[in-house]
C-alpha cells in the first residue's frame, strides 16, 4: 500500500509549483497511464527532467479553468487539441 499523501484539493501553485503524474492522475480521477499519454501528446502541459515528467501547477489550473480570476473570464472558444502546444 502506498504511503503517499492523497491530494484532497487543487494545490496552490505558490506552495507546489509542480505536480507528479501520479498526483495529476489522482486530482483528475484518471489512471496514471492516461495522464502519461496526455503528457506525451501535449494535452497536459509538462516539463521533462531526465526521465521524469512534472506538470506545472499553474498551467494545469489555467487549462482546467481554475486559475485566479478565471471565474470572471470567458472560456477560450478554441481549447488546445491533443498534441497542440498551450499558449505561454
Amino acid at each position: 500500500m502506498s504511503s503517499r499523501c492523497l491530494l484532497t484539493q487543487f494545490p496552490d501553485a505558490a506552495d507546489r509549483p509542480t505536480l507528479t503524474v501520479d498526483e495529476v492522475a489522482e486530482l483528475l480521477g484518471l489512471s496514471r497511464n492516461s495522464v502519461y499519454d496526455a503528457v506525451r501528446t501535449g494535452a497536459v502541459p509538462s516539463i521533462r527532467i531526465g526521465r521524469r515528467y512534472l506538470v506545472p501547477t499553474a498551467r494545469l489550473a489555467e487549462m482546467l479553468g481554475l486559475a485566479d480570476g478565471s471565474s470572471d473570464a470567458e472560456p477560450d472558444p478554441s481549447p488546445a487539441q491533443p498534441g497542440q502546444a498551450l499558449p505561454s
